[in-house]
């Protein structure tokens, strides 16, 4: 790849995902516990960035800036979300609006071309067509807007998913070039993240940790809210997608492997440590970085010493190690 250009994939290591930065990266390291790895480029000569998804790989030119985040509780899981942030008319600074609105529209259809899928939030109004030009600030990215309709709101926001990555891709259009007869000032930013970063946000942060102990909860309210959005959207006339169905959620759905310290290692790849919600000690080990293990097949589950947890012994008892993906 040309040297203005870097690849990038999610859970990429940071300091792999550093390293493909280049030589002019820069780290920003947040008292919250987030790191955040970021290159910009000057609208004069943008860069390029290539994701990287398998079969779902796309290349984007214009690229002023990139961010991705790391959670210093999570090293192992790398770069979990990453930003990317692209100049629609570098190296100029304006583009006409027609042309701004074509080319969205033809990277969305290239998208959807290579696979990736419409998403909805499973909470929000599924609205089809023109209609999400309506009732909904995420738009149906298989409905190519009139130019009146493009001009109408400053910022457009699609989502997509695939194979456990989520986008959003978000268009605004500068407050300061509404006139439609002259060019506008435009910046597209895509938003990606894994699923299992974009899941645990939808839970408050004492229950991250446990999050899939609160899920069919969150997804029974998540479905009446649907309903009730649906009702509303179907009042004013609006067309929903009822063919539309939410995607698995893999790190719920695929198997639960668990094993207790003192046991062989059932399966390689990385593990998380736990104690009972009810436990005293739990949300000390929740907030434990060393609760994340990479472990090989075969070898002793780990328990923890008495530096770390009080009364080491009788807690290591109670410990649940819990397989996450494979390394």
């Amino acid at each position: 790849m040309a040297s203005s250009s870097v690849s990038l994939q999610l859970g990429m290591l940071a300091d792999d995902f550093s390293r493909a930065l280049g030589h002019d990266r820069r780290v920003n390291k947040q008292p919250a516990g987030m790191n955040f790895h970021k290159k910009d480029w000057s609208p004069r000569a943008p860069g390029q960035v290539e994701f990287v998804h398998g079969l779902y790989t796309f290349n984007i030119d214009g690229v002023l800036g990139v961010s991705g985040t790391e959670d210093v509780e999570r090293p192992t899981f790398g770069i979990e979300s990453l930003d990317v942030y692209v100049g629609m008319s570098a190296p100029a600074s304006t583009i006409p609006h027609d042309e701004a609105r074509l080319k969205t529209m033809a990277f969305i259809r290239h998208l959807l071309q290579i696979g990736w899928r419409p998403y909805y939030l499973p909470s929000e109004a599924r609205l089809k067509g023109r209609s999400s030009w309506v009732g909904t600030d995420d738009r149906d990215p298989r409905y190519t807007p009139s130019f009146e309709e493009w001009m109408r709101d400053s910022d457009h926001h699609w989502q997509f998913e695939v194979d456990g990555v989520y986008l959003r891709l978000t268009v605004s259009r500068s407050y300061e070039t509404p006139d439609p007869l002259k060019p506008g000032a435009y910046l597209m930013s895509l938003d990606l993240e894994t699923e299992l970063h974009k899941v645990r946000l939808w839970f408050p942060e004492e229950k991250r940790h446990n999050w899939k102990e609160h899920w069919a909860e969150l997804m029974q309210y998540a479905v009446g809210q649907r309903a009730k959005e649906e009702a509303k959207a179907r009042a004013q006339d609006l067309e929903i997608d009822t063919a539309y169905r939410d995607p698995r959620i893999l790190a719920v759905e695929g198997p639960v492997i668990t094993a207790r310290v003192g046991e062989p290692c059932p399966k390689t790849g990385l593990w998380e440590a736990s104690l009972p919600a009810g436990h005293p000690s739990a949300p000390h080990l929740a907030g434990t970085p060393s609760r994340w293990r990479q472990l090989k097949a075969g070898e002793l589950m780990p328990g923890f010493g008495q530096s770390l947890l009080p009364d080491a012994q009788a807690i290591n008892a109670a410990i649940v190690w819990t397989w996450h993906k494979a390394t």
